[in-house]
């Protein structure tokens, strides 16, 4: 009787193991899928905002849009930059920390990404690489990377020149790291060229 009952063990052993891994397997695809249809409501509410720039919300119970589009050509990226850096839109995309003016142009925004997923990039930019901005009324700021650099916001702030047209990209540092929350960020500050 003891031979059947530890086979009957091992066999319910192996059975609630086989199913916790596909629980797990299921799971993990459904973020997937959501994640990618998520992304394409985001594309396409961005395709149809209309002529005046009115945003289109991706889906109907949505607390945030797309804002902006960013293009870095030589790293072949395409990010919808969202209206905010709310938890819930940086869900999404990278979020503007300051939202410029669609209808005239203010002088330096920040956009803000995690670091593991939409704003993984940005420890690819290098200084002299070119992108693009385009708002939602279609009007394309083209800007410039001139500094890299790392601040570790406990000693310092981000400084913004108000003099300059600038567009500041900002994640979480190190890229690489398991702990998230730390002080360090990452900062990418482009200036505006005319193309």
């Amino acid at each position: 009787m003891n031979i059947v009952s530890k086979r009957a063990v091992k066999s319910i052993l192996l059975t609630l193991i086989a199913l916790a891994g596909m629980t797990q397997l299921t799971q993990g695809s459904y973020i997937k899928l959501k994640a990618s249809a998520a992304d394409w409501l985001i594309q396409s509410s961005w395709a149809n905002r209309n002529a005046s720039g009115r945003t289109v919300k991706p889906w109907p119970w949505a607390d945030t849009w797309v804002s902006a589009k960013l293009t870095v050509p030589r790293l072949s990226i395409e990010q919808y930059v969202m209206k905010d850096a709310s938890g819930e839109s940086l869900a999404f995309g990278p979020g503007f920390v300051s939202l410029p003016d669609q209808y005239d142009n203010q002088p330096t925004s920040i956009v803000a990404g995690h670091r593991d997923t939409h704003f993984q990039f940005l420890k690819d930019l290098r200084a002299g690489d070119r992108f693009q901005l385009e708002n939602a009324l279609g009007h394309t700021n083209h800007y410039q990377v001139v500094t890299r650099q790392v601040i570790d916001t406990e000693e310092r702030a981000i400084t913004i020149d108000p003099e300059s047209n600038q567009l500041i990209l900002v994640t979480c540092y190190p890229f690489e790291s398991l702990l998230t929350g730390g002080s360090e960020r990452f900062v990418v500050v482009a200036v505006a060229t005319a193309s």
